[in-house]
């Protein structure tokens, strides 16, 4: 597996450094069970290689065979490249694409799979470049040389092309991110990754459910979520609407207690919101929305020395009930809540709604404890609370 990586990778690069125009055509197959395969078809352009007089094998090994295509009727002399992944999905030619474009990531989620890509910071529509490419007929090696893939995106060179397809197990859903350069049909993902840049997104988010919508309440999906939990269910529905997730090590946390960053994108979800998170600071986009429509009243500046401190139970009712909007109610007088008196005099009117439609109600001695930490746990069941309630 590292010697096939060890050639994808240098004719990805090599065209960088030498030939500026590159193909690049990935398939990538992901089986049930989190494995794979890859396929690769990446060369050169065969006007340039002709112009430099070179061959394809004089940039990756005089052992690997090469063949011509014809794409959007240009030609290139090509070779083809396969690997697999046992686990991780960068273990594999992918990484390639991690590497150069941005990380492309693969997390199973409950029921399936959420595969999520992003671009690197120096990457963008408006990305200026730092070598000239040259007109066909001053191409040589010294023209091209110091060529980075960046300087032919900027320059929009004629010939480049980067296009990846994902076979999922299940069908697809896009979550998040624009539409320009991503096709969806099935379980197929195709992309242009020349048309996703000048789209002006920075991060695509898909999901692969096998059953959409249906939670099986006894089943766990994480090591640190046990069935018989009061929080379980909630955990995993919430999850499977890709709403919270877990960890990168397999667990939730429960009892971790949210910030006022992780509320922040909570509650842009629930209200509708697909929002890419800043390359600055990833929940920048999410706080100014927040506090742009109202459901934060604080207005410090969206740095992470401001915004990734415990949120508060008060804080989190009155944001995620705020964005979640009509729910069927019942009648609840704020005498119920003994603690009510503590409660922001800007919020006591969202929280007194959130007890009338159950979304969220006090403990056994009748408070609420507004002021208190929450845990992701118990954020995950008012979340649930919302779906169930509302119409």
């Amino acid at each position: 597996m590292k010697k096939l990586m060890k050639v994808i990778t240098i004719v990805l690069m090599i065209p960088m450094l030498l030939t500026g125009c590159i193909y690049s055509n990935t398939e990538v197959i992901i089986n049930e069970n989190g494995s794979g395969s890859v396929k690769a078809v990446n060369g050169f352009d065969k006007n340039i290689l002709n112009k430099l007089g070179k061959t394809y094998q004089d940039f990756t090994s005089r052992s690997n065979e090469s063949y011509d295509i014809t794409s959007s009727g240009k030609k290139y002399t090509v070779g083809t490249y396969e690997d697999k992944f046992t686990n991780d999905i960068n273990d594999s030619g992918v990484a390639t694409i991690s590497n150069e474009m941005g990380l492309v990531s693969l997390n199973k989620i409950h029921g399936g799979f959420e595969l999520k890509l992003e671009l690197h910071d120096f990457i963008s529509k408006e990305m200026s470049y730092d070598t000239r490419f040259p007109e066909l007929k001053d191409i040589s090696d010294k023209t091209l040389r110091g060529m980075k893939l960046k300087d032919l995106i900027a320059q929009d060179v004629d010939g480049l092309v980067l296009k990846v397809k994902f076979n999922m197990p299940y069908e697809v859903k896009q979550v998040s991110g624009g539409t320009s350069g991503v096709y969806v049909k099935g379980k197929t993902i195709q992309l242009d990754y020349l048309k996703m840049i000048k789209s002006g997104s920075r991060e695509w988010k898909f999901e692969s459910i096998k059953n959409p919508g249906k939670v099986d309440p006894n089943s766990t999906l994480f090591m640190d979520v046990k069935s018989s939990a009061w929080y379980a269910k909630a955990v995993l529905e919430v999850n499977s609407k890709g709403i919270m997730k877990g960890f990168g090590d397999g667990t939730f946390k429960p009892n971790g207690t949210l910030t006022m960053a992780e509320l922040a994108k909570i509650a842009s979800e629930v209200a509708g919101q697909s929002i890419p998170n800043n390359p600055e600071y990833w929940a920048m986009g999410h706080i100014l929305f927040a506090q742009d429509t109202g459901l934060f009243f604080e207005k410090k500046t969206a740095t992470a020395k401001n915004w990734n401190v415990p949120a508060t139970r008060e804080q989190t009712v009155y944001a995620i009930s705020m964005a979640a909007g009509q729910q069927d109610v019942k009648e609840v007088s704020s005498d119920s809540i003994s603690d009510w008196n503590q409660i922001d005099d800007r919020m006591k009117y969202m929280i007194l709604y959130a007890y009338q439609a159950g979304i969220v109600g006090g403990n056994s001695n009748g408070k609420f404890e507004p002021k208190s930490k929450v845990t992701r746990a118990e954020v995950a069941q008012i979340l649930s609370n919302i779906k169930r309630s509302k119409k």
